[in-house]
């Protein structure tokens, strides 16, 4: 919890504005915190290879339904249709035809970030200068979008927006590439424009 105050317990969470607000359950926000640790591969993993049965359904269940709550608490902001771009990055891998042409709906939470430069650190951060792919995601309304969670992630300095569960990301066709240096190193970054429909 680096930016945070040390003596922070979890009843001071449940006692936030953006949890009283959603209305969100003890089991909630322990199970969205337990997500933005290191422990969320455990649970992208057994999602995306449709690991039966699941072994975190509650988790699962407690993160989707969180999220969306959440969600219903920017809906009479300023910017609820408003144009934002979020970013997300992938480190050795290509963008397929089948996606360009289909799209595809990603099994598990989605982490994205409105920071580039974050996004890219992600990208590269097998230090691979070739394969490092990014995903503009572009969202007009905030049913298209996640949440951002900072303030109750293990990590609140990564600003982190998570999507739920099954959303669809369908591409723009919109594909460029650019130079990225990070270090001493440069990576060539293919970046990908996106939309997304949440379920």
């Amino acid at each position: 919890d680096h930016g945070r105050r040390i003596d922070m317990e979890f009843a001071d969470f449940m006692e936030l504005e953006e949890m009283n607000e959603a209305d969100l359950s003890e089991a909630q926000v322990f199970e969205m915190r337990f997500y933005t640790s290191h422990s969320f591969p455990a649970i992208n993993t057994a999602l995306r290879k449709r690991h039966q049965p699941q072994p975190l359904p509650a988790t699962v269940m407690c993160v989707n339904d969180g999220l969306k709550s959440l969600r219903g608490n920017s809906a009479d902001s300023d910017d609820a249709t408003a144009i934002i771009e979020f970013f997300r990055g992938f480190t050795d891998m290509q963008v397929t035809q089948d996606f360009k042409d289909r799209g595809g709906t990603e099994s598990a939470p989605m982490s994205t970030n409105k920071d580039l430069s974050v996004a890219c650190g992600y990208a590269v951060r097998k230090g691979k200068t070739n394969g490092a792919l990014l995903m503009k995601i572009m969202t007009k309304n905030n049913l298209q979008r996640g949440v951002v969670l900072q303030f109750l992630s293990m990590f609140p300095d990564e600003v982190e927006t998570l999507f739920p569960p099954l959303t669809y990301v369908q591409s723009t066709n919109k594909v460029q590439e650019m130079d990225f240096k990070n270090g001493d190193a440069t990576f060539k970054l293919t970046i990908v424009e996106v939309t997304t429909t949440s379920p």
